[in-house]
C-alpha cells in the first residue's frame, strides 16, 4: 500500500513539474508592462492601457505602470485620467520628476494653470530643465 501511495505522489508531483516547464509561462506585472510598451510603440494606445492596467492589477504599487498608463491616457486626451495616474506614480515615488512634468502639463490642459505650474516647477527642481522652458511658455 505504501508503494502505491508513493507512486501516486510521484505521478502527481511529475504532473505539477511538467505543467510548470511546459512553456506556459506565468504572466506577471513586468510581462504586462512590456506588452503595454510594445503596444504603445505600435500606436495601439487602448491595448497599451489595458496591459498597463493588468500590470497594476497584479501589482498595485507598480509606479512605472501608473506612469506609462498616465502618459498614454494623456496622448488620448484623457487629461483627468492621466492626472490620476501621475498622482499615484508620485505617491509611490515622490522623486519621479517625469510624473510631475506630465501631471503639470495635463493640469494646464484642463485650465488648472496654478496646479500645473507648481508641478512644472517641482519637476524643474528635480533636474528636468525642459520644465523651466515650459514654465516660461505656459505659466507667465
Amino acid at each position: 500500500m505504501r508503494k502505491v501511495l508513493l507512486i501516486i505522489i510521484g505521478l502527481f508531483l511529475s504532473i505539477i513539474f511538467f505543467e510548470n516547464i511546459s512553456g506556459q509561462e506565468k504572466k506577471d506585472d513586468n510581462f504586462y508592462l512590456g506588452s503595454g510598451l510594445v503596444k504603445y510603440y505600435n500606436n495601439d494606445y487602448i491595448g497599451a492601457i489595458k496591459d498597463f492596467s493588468k500590470a497594476i492589477e497584479l501589482n498595485p504599487k507598480f509606479e512605472e505602470a501608473y506612469f506609462n498608463r498616465g502618459f498614454t491616457k494623456y496622448l488620448l486626451g484623457d487629461y483627468s485620467g492621466a492626472i490620476k495616474d501621475y498622482s499615484k506614480a508620485i505617491e509611490l515615488n515622490p522623486k519621479n520628476g517625469n510624473a510631475y512634468l506630465g501631471r503639470g502639463i495635463a493640469n494646464i490642459k484642463l485650465n488648472r494653470k496654478k496646479e500645473g505650474c507648481l508641478d512644472l516647477s517641482k519637476a524643474g527642481e528635480m533636474g528636468f530643465k525642459e520644465a523651466y522652458e515650459l514654465i516660461r511658455e505656459l505659466c507667465n
